[in-house]
């Protein structure tokens, strides 16, 4: 749009008052004429412009690529290059940067004022795209903060039932977080996991209260209500329209890679791979902490049984992460909790 703000970066003055006034003709106003990189940025902090015309070849110990390069990422101005000379090098260089056209002298007026509204506008455009994603992100952000308040929420609804296990979900959690990481998985599949494992209890809700503090060994029957937490988790969850197969998980989280688990039998790739990260991080919980029918078994015992069964009831992948981090001295927080990947 006419009327915009242009600053000259030239070092012949000849050239530059020539361009001076082609932007004038053409309805630009002018903010200043710079012979080096130094003095067009002391310019740019008295009058901001909306766009640079910028020879490669200037004087000083930056040259135009240089000037240029420093004016898109410092400042945000949009540059197109003006030069005499085609050189291949050169042009590679100017690529390189976020360059908005490049113009080789002389040009007539029109060919001036069309690349200086093409690049406007290609400006204005990628701001918008920019901010759009900034928005984006933000807007990601409080969702994935609001999915882990109301993950910690059910989590508590379990536990207030379960005080035996209170903190199991959450110490899973943790653990299984930790697994993923180190087997470097992106940060928002560590983010499902996290609050698969932080609800994976949640079918618990249904289940009698007097089973889950059960001091002694569970009967046949009641053993078969407790195995049906998994299935009613699902029922709970699967309706929920989460980023993540979080359902699933849920539903996943006591099969075994042979075949030999619960509720479905499942085995192999049929598992989710997210769904086998939270299966080690459970039976290394499960068996270091107290239950109402028995003490604490501790780590050692824990590593036995992945050692022993690593291939065969638990992937292996994820069991030898979790060997390196408890050989590495991991320790649970002292609340359990675990913060979402990419969150303060």
């Amino acid at each position: 749009m006419k009327g915009n703000k242009i600053l000259i970066v030239e070092d012949e003055l000849i050239t530059a008052e020539n361009i001076r006034e082609s932007l004038v003709r053409s309805g630009y106003t002018v903010t200043g004429i710079a012979s080096s990189g130094d003095e067009a940025f002391g310019m740019i902090g008295s009058d901001m412009p909306d766009l640079s015309l910028v020879d490669i070849r200037i004087r000083g110990d930056q040259d135009g690529i240089e000037v240029a390069r420093r004016m898109t990422g410092d400042f945000d101005i949009p540059v197109i290059y003006l030069t005499a000379y085609s050189d291949d090098d050169v042009v590679m260089r100017a690529r390189d940067t976020l360059s908005y056209g490049y113009l080789l002298k002389p040009f007539e007026d029109r060919e001036l004022s069309s690349n200086i509204e093409i690049a406007l506008h290609k400006h204005r455009a990628d701001r918008t795209v920019r901010e759009s994603e900034a928005r984006l992100k933000e807007s990601n952000e409080k969702l994935r903060t609001t999915v882990m308040g109301i993950a910690e929420a059910m989590a508590m609804a379990v536990e207030t039932r379960d005080p035996y296990t209170a903190g199991h979900q959450r110490r899973v959690a943790q653990l299984a977080a930790a697994i993923a990481l180190d087997l470097g998985l992106p940060s928002d599949t560590i983010n499902g996991i996290t609050i698969a494992a932080s609800i994976h209890d949640i079918g618990k809700l249904g289940v009698p209260a007097e089973l889950l503090v059960k001091p002694s060994r569970l009967t046949d029957v009641e053993f078969q209500l407790i195995e049906d937490h998994s299935r009613a988790g699902y029922e709970i969850l699967r309706n929920i329209d989460f980023p993540w197969p979080i359902a699933e998980m849920v539903y996943q989280h006591h099969e075994r890679l042979n075949g030999t688990g619960y509720p479905r039998g499942l085995a192999g790739d049929e598992i989710l791979p997210e769904a086998r990260i939270i299966v080690v991080a459970d039976v290394v919980e499960a068996i270091a902490s107290h239950r109402p029918y028995r003490p604490a078994l501790g780590l050692e015992i824990a590593v036995k049984e992945l050692t022993e069964f690593r291939g065969i009831r638990y992937d292996p992948a994820p069991v030898n992460a979790c060997l390196s981090l408890l050989g590495g001295g991991f320790v649970f927080s002292a609340d359990g909790r675990q913060a979402l990947q990419g969150t303060a």
